[in-house]
């Protein structure tokens, strides 16, 4: 039933740290409650301290490991846990900076991310997935969606509008996943309205001369359209500002390996960790308490 719970609540989730309260003898209980799961890294199954337990970033939470003692042998009764919730990452960059193979690589590297889904009222094209290429739907109900606050960000372009399903994404967070999402640039501020704890990404190139000879290098666009996707950088760097943290595409297996320890390290932000901070607080209260 335990087991079962925490796959109905966080179906992706592949790590468990356990608070076992210093109790070393509930330990096998729960290596045995998850041994026939192959996803789940028992060895990371172990009893921590409580600092180490507030750092933790993994998905699951065992906090309080229940058993009994029947014929001299532990029984597991009961275990309560709770899910970190995920990151919500927004990702931008100039065109040709390569912002969207970072992405496609950092889930294929890292199997906590997810690639968030939009929303749109074009057909479907061949291949195309319901719920993992789009959400397909008609107008009325993307406008319903709109009114209602449902998207994060929408725009209409040929004619089909196109956006962040707001519940999709919370869905995922709440299950511990970390959502990754590409935005406009200038879009930054409309994501942190909705989500203050969102983290926002700025993928650069080494240099702007770096910028151009990428955009000449795809061999796909004249000098013309070049030049105007330029001219669209400079008037968009005007909003780097906004963001949180750069990320220098130079190197690409370098640069996955820092966004994902950028991503790490926002974890231990106070604004995410609140629960932890207010508990700290009540035992240093408990503490003067009992000196006095």
């Amino acid at each position: 039933v335990i087991v079962s719970a925490i796959f109905r609540l966080a179906p992706t989730i592949s790590r468990i740290q356990v608070n076992l309260n210093g109790i070393n003898s509930a330990l096998p209980l729960v290596n045995e409650l998850f041994s026939e799961y192959e996803r789940f890294n028992i060895a990371e199954c172990r009893p921590v301290t409580k600092k180490e337990f507030a750092k933790f970033d993994s998905t699951i939470r065992l906090k309080d490991v229940n058993f009994e003692y029947e014929k001299d042998k532990p029984v597991l009764k009961n275990i309560n846990f709770t899910i970190n919730k995920g990151e919500f990452i927004g990702i931008a960059g100039f065109s040709g900076a390569g912002k969207g193979t970072l992405m496609k690589k950092l889930v294929e590297r890292y199997d906590n991310y997810a690639l968030s889904v939009s929303m749109t009222t074009r057909s479907p094209r061949p291949g195309e997935k319901e719920g993992v290429s789009y959400f397909f739907v008609d107008k009325e109900e993307f406008e319903r969606c709109i009114g209602q606050d449902g998207l994060i960000e929408y725009a209409s372009y040929c004619g089909n509008y196109y956006g962040t399903p707001r519940p999709w994404v919370e869905q995922q967070l709440e299950a511990g996943r970390d959502v990754v999402l590409e935005i406009e640039i200038q879009g930054a501020l409309k994501v942190k309205e909705k989500f203050p704890d969102a983290l926002l990404l700025f993928v650069m190139t080494p240099t702007a001369q770096e910028l151009k000879r990428r955009l000449e290098g795809r061999g796909t666009e004249s000098h013309e359209v070049i030049l105007g996707r330029l001219q669209r950088a400079v008037e968009e760097s005007y909003g780097i500002e906004a963001y949180d943290y750069l990320v220098v595409n130079d190197d690409l297996d370098e640069c996955l390996r820092q966004m994902n320890r950028i991503i790490d390290a926002a974890r231990m932000r106070p604004s995410r960790n609140r629960e932890f901070i207010e508990q700290f607080r009540t035992e240093l209260n408990e503490i003067l308490k009992g000196e006095n």
